[in-house]
């Protein structure tokens, strides 16, 4: 009997190897899968990089800050002038007004200050820098007035520290640019504190 066909129990129809080649089909698909989508993200992460650089972000910080600073210098001055050196100090006179003492905004009153602001002109224009000074002497009551009232409003935690005292120069350049050129550019660039004491 060796002519009969050797029996097997698998049922008909069906091979040994269906079963192993669809594992290892499957298992190539799942594997090309990783492999592609590795490369791909890494891909991705390196294009990321590129975008993100170093040299990007410091590019994109100096655009914002040369736009701050832009915008600053059109609203009359700030923080950049104090940064000042060399022939730039030739550019301004300062214009010093008549000191305040006034009391701070607590219950019992008993802490003042007496501070004396100094005022920045671009000394460029000779009789541009003679008419601010004329205008500056004539209003000088109403400058001190202002100040008086600017002052008596703010508590000694509102005038204690750099970040406040440059918070106040600011308010009192606007404030009193829109006062003596109220439809036009102020004049005055900038506004130091000569002296501020809290006592």
């Amino acid at each position: 009997m060796a002519n009969e066909p050797e029996k097997t129990d698998k049922p008909k129809g069906e091979t040994p190897q269906a079963k192993p080649k669809s594992k290892v089909m499957l298992l190539g698909i799942v594997s090309l899968a990783i492999v592609v989508g590795g490369a791909g993200g890494g891909l991705l992460a390196a294009k990321a990089a590129g975008h993100a650089g170093p040299e990007k972000a410091s590019a994109a910080t100096a655009d914002s800050e040369s736009t701050k600073d832009s915008s600053h210098a059109e609203h009359g001055g700030g923080d950049k002038t104090r940064e000042r050196s060399g022939p730039d100090e030739d550019k301004y006179i300062y214009v010093e007004l008549e000191p305040v003492i006034v009391n701070l905004n607590e219950p019992r009153l008993l802490r003042y200050v007496r501070a004396t602001v100094a005022l920045e002109i671009e000394s460029a224009d000779k009789k541009q820098v003679k008419e601010v000074q004329d205008l500056l002497e004539r209003r000088k009551l109403v400058l001190k007035n202002y100040l008086t009232h600017f002052l008596s409003d703010h508590t000694p935690d509102e005038v204690r520290g750099d970040k406040a005292m440059r918070h106040m120069e600011r308010q009192i350049l606007e404030d009193i640019n829109a006062e003596l050129w109220p439809n036009s550019k102020g004049m005055i660039h900038d506004v130091l504190f000569k002296e501020f004491a809290v006592q």
